[in-house]
């Protein structure tokens, strides 16, 4: 088991290193300059130069890449060029809005899950706590929200509730028609 660890480990990070290497070369032979980019189309040459200097954009391929590639193994992101502000700080803040949002898409699913096992009833079992895990799930996102197809039999095909009300009722007729019960 430690092996396997390992091994993928490995296989990770030498995927992610070849995957850098594609993404700087591909930035490097892309037309235009950044510095360019950065100065506006009607800057000086004397202004394109500065910045090239500033940003070591004249410094060989292979030094750009290192000084790059040992930032980031010391946790330097480097800078926005756009918003001048370094984007380290700025993933972190994404990262911690993403992972707000990813506990409440759980904590819902384990509740509607918890729901969906209490109300099972004799012989239908799983695929009755299914039907009712996705009919649940739609009415507290949305009745516009598409949870279920008709390719699977095990899913429910509803894809609108029309209202609350009507909520438990949808789902007996449903699950009833579908599992022939």
């Amino acid at each position: 088991m430690v092996t396997y660890v390992a091994q993928r480990l490995i296989a990770i990070v030498f995927i992610l290193f070849v995957m850098s290497l594609l993404i700087f070369g591909i930035t490097q032979v892309m037309p235009g300059n950044v510095a360019h980019m950065i100065a506006g189309q009607f800057a000086t040459p004397d202004v394109v130069a500065a910045i090239e200097a500033k940003l070591g954009l004249r410094d060989p391929i292979y030094v750009q890449y290192w000084r790059w590639a040992s930032g980031v193994l010391h946790g330097d992101l480097g800078q926005s060029l756009i918003m001048e502000r370094p984007v380290g700080p700025m993933i972190q803040e994404a990262m911690a809005r993403s992972a707000i949002l990813a506990g409440l898409a759980f904590v819902l699913r384990r509740r509607a899950r918890h729901r969906a096992r209490r109300h099972r009833r004799g012989s239908q079992g799983h695929r009755d706590g299914q039907c009712h895990l996705r009919l649940h799930l739609s009415r507290h996102l949305g009745a516009g929200v598409l949870l279920g197809h008709r390719a699977d039999p095990g899913v429910c095909p509803l894809s609108e509730l029309a209202s609350v009300r009507r909520h438990r009722a949808i789902r007996h007729s449903a699950c009833q028609s579908i599992h022939g019960t």
